[in-house]
């Protein structure tokens, strides 16, 4: 089982837990620091990730992705992350308002743009 799946289920409220603070928990979890952004609200956020682009805080933009990397996705002109592990993306869904999987393949059909970043 992929090891992302233990955090499926976790409540997602924008204010309390949204998707970077899921990025940052999980890559926390597994050894690695991840830079806070100011992801206050989902406005603030889209904003925050498209000026990520020019300052990254130290990430670095990767073609492929690699294990417990940030996922970042360009949906309907809004940003949103992630974290991927073996063929999986595990985020924040505001619909079903908790943290749910899905393959990096679905994202890439119904994205933008998806980005990797270690």
């Amino acid at each position: 089982m992929n090891p992302l799946a233990a955090y499926t289920g976790i409540a997602y409220d924008f204010g309390a837990y949204n998707c970077w603070h899921h990025v940052m928990r999980v890559r926390a979890d597994n050894g690695m620091d991840t830079p806070p952004f100011d992801c206050t609200s989902p406005k603030l956020a889209c904003a925050t990730f498209e000026a990520a682009h020019g300052d990254s805080k130290g990430l670095q933009k990767i073609s492929e992705p690699e294990p417990f990397c940030a996922v970042l996705v360009l949906r309907a002109g809004r940003w949103h992350s992630g974290v991927y592990l073996d063929g999986m993306v595990s985020h924040c869904d505001r619909n079903a308002r908790q943290v749910r999987m899905d393959s990096l393949n679905s994202l890439q059909q119904v994205c933008e743009r998806v980005e990797f970043w270690r």
